[in-house]
């Protein structure tokens, strides 16, 4: 009977696994680019990379990494319709990352299976229930800056105990470790300012930990440190990032600043942990986790429980600093609560493996923790497959994008999308000057899947009818019913 619940509960977990993120891949087949998309892929490829990648370093930011990858995707290649398979190599790499980090240090809780597992529903978890999934999943460039630090987080702290733990011996493997976390966190820095503090805050931890127990270790953890050193100076020593902040005003002071973000860092906790989604979503982990668990299973201690919970609360609400230290007074973008809605995620998943799951093995028979189960993935089918619409923010984003997929929103975005590039690239035969081409404005904005920036009636904001225009080498790009042409081509002078 026992071999048979513990069957019963990975179906039921990988049923919705598979429901999970068939919307989300669904999804990807309706993602295309927006006008930023545009504008940072069009000069690394006209550029190259090294150029384009030193003058935005010079006049915008000092995200290195973010940088480059502007110029290793499919757009920059000019292949439009690979763009659409970013957002699906996004979901692997972040499942990759987490997995690799589980089996790296928690090895003894989780075997290959329950660790793949685990980290897929992780990050569906994350993917329905996180602010802003057009910012993490589809909107590219995008996508770089708010999603990928994580993983490559997750990555250099994996390879750097690898390298330090698990190979003692000088060989090949201990070399291929240490040039895995060098690369991964000289990576993670160039990604995004908010997460600076968070790798300094690991690095130093994990350097003061080393230096106290273990002196041999420390000065081999030592070239890791200088390289993220050496990246971190690079990053704040690039003039884009102190020209950017100058325009930038913090508003009320240090005061408002802390209190602005205490307020909605509380308000985004509180409705992350008050989502149904979630907190059924952790119950059938603990449920899974309970019934598979064949060898015994341990009880973390409370002071270590309780410490793991608030590193990883600190570290996402440290990430959250940098971005509130420049702000004005105005709107502050959901997306950047991405990082402490993740963290949210890992302590009450953490919570649910570790308290949960003992206290359902001691207390219940497997098969009534598979009756418990199939009653969760009833409660789970509710939420999973209905949007909450008066919250769309904090919706559950799986739902919402089949419900954009059912009312023909995602078929109806796609022929207009399909029919602009049509027409942008009919002409590309004719004399530049004569390339001029009106597309009619959207009529649907398929949130979460698309996010604007997009053309603007009568180039109100010329700058992202400009992207379009250099991306596909036209003279003029113009919405339908704009009362006249307003960019004066200087070749006309």
């Amino acid at each position: 009977m026992q071999r048979r619940t513990h069957y019963i509960a990975n179906f039921i977990l990988l049923v919705i696994l598979v429901l999970g993120y068939f919307w989300l891949v669904l999804g990807a087949y309706y993602a295309y680019p927006n006008s930023e998309d545009f504008s940072l892929t069009v000069d690394p490829r006209d550029m190259g990379i090294i150029n384009s990648t030193i003058s935005v370093l010079v006049n915008y930011d000092g995200r290195y990494f973010t940088n480059i990858l502007h110029g290793l995707n499919p757009l920059a290649w000019g292949w439009l319709e690979g763009h659409r398979l970013m957002p699906i190599v996004s979901i692997l790499f972040c499942v990759a990352s987490l997995y690799y980090f589980l089996r790296s240090l928690f090895s003894n809780w989780f075997s290959k299976q329950e660790a793949l597992v685990l980290s897929a529903s992780v990050y569906l978890l994350h993917f329905c229930t996180v602010p802003s999934l057009a910012h993490e999943l589809y909107w590219m460039v995008s996508a770089f800056v708010y999603l990928y630090p994580i993983p490559f987080l997750l990555i250099w702290v994996s390879s750097s105990y690898h390298y330090l733990y698990t190979y003692r011996e000088d060989g090949w493997k201990k070399r291929l470790m240490f040039l895995l976390s060098a690369l991964s966190v000289w990576a993670a820095i160039g990604l995004n300012e908010m997460f600076l503090p968070v790798n300094i805050m690991l690095l130093t931890a994990g350097g003061y930990y080393l230096f106290k127990n273990d002196r041999k270790l420390f000065w081999e953890f030592v070239p890791i440190i200088i390289i993220a050193a050496t990246s971190i100076a690079f990053f704040l020593a690039c003039p884009g990032p102190w020209q950017r902040m100058r325009g930038e005003d913090p508003g009320g002071g240090l005061l408002f600043v802390t209190m602005r973000m205490a307020s909605d860092a509380w308000n985004a906790g509180t409705k992350s942990i008050a989502n149904h989604t979630l907190l059924i979503f952790s119950v059938i982990l603990g449920l899974w986790y309970a019934n598979s668990r064949t060898r015994p299973m341990s009880i973390i201690g409370f002071k270590k429980l309780a410490l793991s919970c608030v590193a990883m609360l600190l570290l996402g609400l440290v990430s959250l600093i940098p971005f509130y230290g420049v702000m004005n007074e105005g709107y502050v973008p959901s997306r950047v609560h991405g990082p402490l809605v993740f963290s949210i995620h890992g302590v009450i998943v953490l919570l649910s493996l570790a308290v949960l799951s003992p206290l359902l093995k001691s207390k219940f028979p497997t098969t009534a923790i598979s009756i418990l189960s199939i009653a969760a993935i009833i409660l789970l089918f509710t939420p999973l497959m209905r949007s909450n619409q008066r919250n769309t923010a904090y919706s559950n984003n799986v739902s919402l994008i089949k419900d954009k997929y059912f009312d023909g929103t995602l078929a109806q975005f796609r022929v207009e999308m399909e029919n602009r590039f049509a027409k942008l690239q009919s002409i590309q035969n004719k004399p530049y000057l004569k390339r001029i081409v009106s597309v009619p404005p959207l009529s649907v904005t398929p949130f979460p899947v698309h996010h604007p920036p997009d053309l603007y009636p009568n180039r109100e904001d010329k700058f992202w009818n400009e992207a379009w225009e250099k991306y596909f080498k036209v003279n003029v790009v113009q919405l339908e019913g704009d009362s006249l042409f307003l960019r004066i081509n200087k070749e006309d002078n």
